[in-house]
């Protein structure tokens, strides 16, 4: 899935994306372990355990990918919900 960001209100968009990634990744039940000053998002799929996405405040980044960004593009990214929906679980 793609995730297209659309226009929104600047103040909207900056409110979103100043979320703490941490505390939100933990609300939706997602599982994270300290790594120094980061934390590393651990998921499980048919390859077993991986850890490569760090989270730093507001921002995270997929080594594995190369990609990254700040919390819109990590609720449509990684959580997978669409642009509409993850703001609206953001903010």
């Amino acid at each position: 899935m793609k995730c297209r960001i659309y226009r929104i209100r600047t103040k909207k968009k900056q409110v979103a994306n100043s979320v703490d990634l941490e505390q939100f990744f933990a609300y939706e039940g997602e599982k994270l372990e300290r790594a120094g000053r980061e934390y590393k998002l651990i998921y499980y799929d048919g390859g077993g355990k991986h850890d490569s996405i760090t989270i730093k405040g507001s921002t995270w980044f997929d080594h594995k990918n190369q990609v990254g960004g700040g919390a819109i593009k990590s609720s449509c990214v990684i959580l997978r919900y669409g642009f509409s929906d993850g703001n609206e679980r953001i903010t």
